[in-house]
């Protein structure tokens, strides 16, 4: 076990509880089923991660080649509601518009370009195919992402979006990403089955993103449990985010130990009953122990009796004084169980 490895260090009850860097965790993405779909790119690349969930958009047919903002606009395209983003151009954009152009009969379409300091136009369409919709590609083209964020999370139906970011430990480490349920995915969670489904999605949201920020930058922990002599007794990996150790680690392994005791002393009674049953088995039997030895053996009175012997120098002292069963070291109990058997 390299000591690099080892976060911190608690005792409890004789035990030791060794909280550990996870140095491979897999990300939460792949590693369970998480609420929602989640993606992200980071700041240096400008494509969508590989363990993100890019395929909930593009099809597992697609690839992850692609930026956050045409996932976003991926999303808008398919759920997205055309009266609503109609609306929210109208309303809260500036460098875009449409209007009737009576003279032509036509909708128009327009976008704002710096560089030629005029409206462009991007295209027009008859009243008839502007009450049928289906312009919603067009739309979108040249929306930044702020405004993606706000089309998909205000103007689309039957999905909940949540926008979210994580940054690390070193200058520049940051990553951009959104997550959503569909309507469809909340069904198979048993979502929608509660009034606030919604609220409950982003808060599961929330916790994913948590998650996944942890992976991203090395927070993952896990925890390994020995006993007084150095043995194993327990280990587990997998814990997302340092609030998990207080929350979640020194909880499990404490009852662990408490379970791991117990057993053990229900083992040590029943060993020791099977034991005093059937003692007389064992008369003119040595049993090596350290640091004594122990012989089963009849008293001056003709009972049967335990004595045990100094055995700490490489030899058998006399034996002397007699030993209740109770006392006895359980290693050299587990040996008598066997000698029984």
């Amino acid at each position: 076990m390299s000591e690099e490895r080892i976060y911190k260090e608690e005792s409890y009850k004789d035990y030791s509880i060794k909280i550990m860097y996870d140095d491979c965790p897999g990300c939460p993405t792949e590693f369970y089923d998480m609420c929602g779909a989640f993606l992200w790119e980071y700041s240096d690349t400008h494509r969508l991660s590989n363990h993100c969930h890019w395929e909930q958009v593009f099809g597992k047919h697609g690839s992850n080649e692609h930026t956050l903002e045409e996932a976003m606009t991926q999303l808008i395209e398919d759920y997205g509601n055309e009266e609503k983003i109609r609306e929210y151009i109208k309303k809260k954009v500036s460098d875009a518009r449409f209007y009737y152009d009576r003279s032509r009969r036509l909708w128009v379409f327009e976008e704002w370009q710096d560089w030629a300091h005029k409206w462009w136009e991007e295209f027009t369409c008859t009243p008839n195919e502007w009450k049928k919709g289906g312009y919603i590609h067009e739309m979108l083209q040249g929306r930044i992402k702020d405004e993606l964020i706000d089309i998909l999370r205000d103007c689309t139906d039957d999905i909940v979006a949540y926008e979210w970011s994580s940054t690390g430990y070193s200058q520049g480490e940051y990553v951009e990403g959104v997550a959503f349920i569909t309507k469809e995915m909340a069904d198979k969670l048993w979502l929608r089955d509660k009034d606030n489904w919604k609220q409950v999605a982003m808060e599961a949201m929330e916790a994913g993103a948590k998650e996944i920020g942890a992976w991203m930058w090395g927070d993952v922990y896990g925890y390994i449990i020995e006993d007084e002599n150095g043995d194993h007794v327990e280990s587990c990996y997998g814990y997302y985010g340092d609030e998990t150790i207080d929350e979640c680690i020194i909880p499990e392994a404490k009852n662990i130990i408490d379970a791991h005791i117990a057993r053990l002393e229900k083992e040590h009674e029943e060993r020791l009953e099977a034991v005093k049953a059937n003692i007389d088995k064992l008369k003119g039997k040595i049993f090596i122990g350290y640091p004594e030895c122990y012989q089963v053996t009849n008293d001056i009175f003709g009972q049967t009796v335990v004595q045990k012997a100094d055995g700490s120098h490489g030899h058998i002292g006399h034996f002397y004084d007699y030993v209740n069963l109770k006392d006895i070291p359980d290693d050299v109990l587990k040996n008598m169980e066997k000698a029984i058997a």
